[in-house]
């Protein structure tokens, strides 16, 4: 965990310490800066290869990757770098300082093809943009993070939904100097559920899993109901999306129990019906969504966007088109803020449903065609999937079958490189694309 500084000049500064010495080879700079871009993704050996290597022959990339991480290491401070199989990524993040507000080059003298690439990507944007709340959220954690971590980690906890829209390498930033020291500091639980959250989103659903079972954990150990049943639902989410059907079966029972909680009833109800969707019981589904309207009243206005964006595509994908608008125009009404943009997908989605099964494939494809641009980046892998996986059917609805196949196997093959199962949702799904 450190800083890498790329405004003006390259210096790389480990957490609390002082600035490395120049590096044993220039790749080894560009590929650490590669890393902390991709944290906390894991990156492949022959991803690493292409990228900080594409001048190597395929016969020589593999040895020159070996010593370019070699070098790496030996350059960095201990355990930096962990290695899972052939994939690679950084322990910690570090954070990237690019020092755009100040019109400093990026990395100037640091010749490198996908250094080029990197200084496009980042030097595009307004260099006087103004300050989103992402932004400020980021700054004032960076720097009360330095003199009160508790004070910065209850800022970060008490707005994820803003903390989710930092790029990656910022988040991962953020996490790891809010980190508490033991399970028993405040908000520890809240922090585990964000960094669930923040693996979620990229579909990294193995990490998710583990730190929604460590939140649920030190909610039990606290005895703090609301956060038990929160933790829970967020457990259940996570093992839908990884296919275990097994699993999510066997954690339905403490979802049952977390039901108890009143203010959670609404998020309980809505990981119960997601199990019965993703089961592919329809009407129990749809049942048991529609029976938790009642407690949208009191909830928050981010728990009723999860219910009604939900709600719209469940509906649309049951054929209750008038249900389906209804539900999508009150979910539109609430969305006020650039941290909705999820729940603004999710409706994407559902209008985009309702228009295929009308026929109108043309504006069903118009939709679906924004929903990837707006989730064309790593960082909303999940919500890119779903839209992918629609698109497939609307082509095999409009009789692209060819068309239909060719999407629906190439978003599959990332699920399944990620070792993600379909769930009978999916199977269906996939089912009536290929019949």
């Amino acid at each position: 965990m450190g800083d890498i500084w790329l405004a003006g000049k390259v210096e790389v500064r480990p957490l609390g310490g002082s600035a490395l010495p120049a590096p044993p080879a220039r790749r080894c700079t560009v590929l650490l800066t590669y890393l902390a871009e991709r944290y906390p993704n894991w990156t492949s050996r022959k991803e690493i290869g292409e990228a900080i290597h594409p001048d190597s022959t395929s016969s020589k990339r593999q040895g020159s990757v070996r010593q370019t991480l070699s070098r790496l290491r030996s350059w960095l401070p201990d355990n930096s770098i962990e290695f899972e199989q052939k994939n690679v990524r950084l322990t910690k993040p570090w954070r990237l300082l690019l020092g755009d507000a100040e019109g400093l080059m990026i990395a100037p003298g640091l010749d490198h093809p996908w250094m080029d690439e990197f200084r496009l990507r980042h030097s595009s944007e307004p260099k006087a943009q103004p300050q989103g709340s992402e932004r400020l959220l980021f700054e004032t954690i960076a720097s009360l993070s330095k003199t009160n971590p508790e004070v910065a980690r209850n800022l970060l906890c008490a707005a994820p939904e803003i903390a989710l829209m930092l790029p990656r390498s910022e988040l991962a930033w953020v996490i790891g100097v809010t980190k508490p020291r033991s399970r028993s500091e405040p908000n520890a639980a809240e922090h585990d559920l964000l960094i669930g959250e923040s693996h979620l989103a990229v579909a990294d659903i193995k990490e998710a899993i583990h730190s929604y079972l460590r939140a649920y954990k030190t909610a039990v150990n606290h005895r703090n109901v609301t956060n038990m049943a929160r933790a829970s639902a967020q457990v259940m989410f996570a093992f839908l999306e990884s296919g275990d059907m097994d699993s999510a079966t066997e954690w339905l029972e403490r979802l049952t129990m977390a039901d108890r909680e009143q203010s959670m009833r609404l998020l309980v109800l809505n990981a119960k019906a997601a199990f019965f969707w993703n089961s592919h019981l329809v009407p129990e589904a749809l049942a048991t969504l529609r029976s938790a309207e009642r407690y949208a009243t009191g909830a928050s206005r981010i728990e009723k966007l999860h219910y009604y964006a939900n709600l719209a595509v469940l509906e649309a994908e049951a054929g209750d088109q008038e249900a389906a608008n209804e539900t999508i125009e009150t979910a539109r009404a609430m969305i006020t803020d650039p941290s909705h943009r999820g729940f603004r997908w999710n409706l994407m989605i559902a209008e985009a449903e309702i228009r295929a099964n009308k026929g109108n494939h043309a504006e069903a494809n118009a939709i679906i065609d924004q929903a990837l641009l707006e989730t064309s980046n790593s960082e909303a892998t999940l919500a890119n999937w779903y839209v992918r996986e629609l698109q497939a059917e609307v082509a095999a609805i409009a009789g692209a079958t060819a068309r239909a196949h060719s999407l629906w196997r190439h978003v599959e093959s990332e699920r399944t490189s990620r070792n993600l199962a379909l769930t009978p949702r999916l199977q269906a799904r996939k089912q009536r694309i290929f019949r």
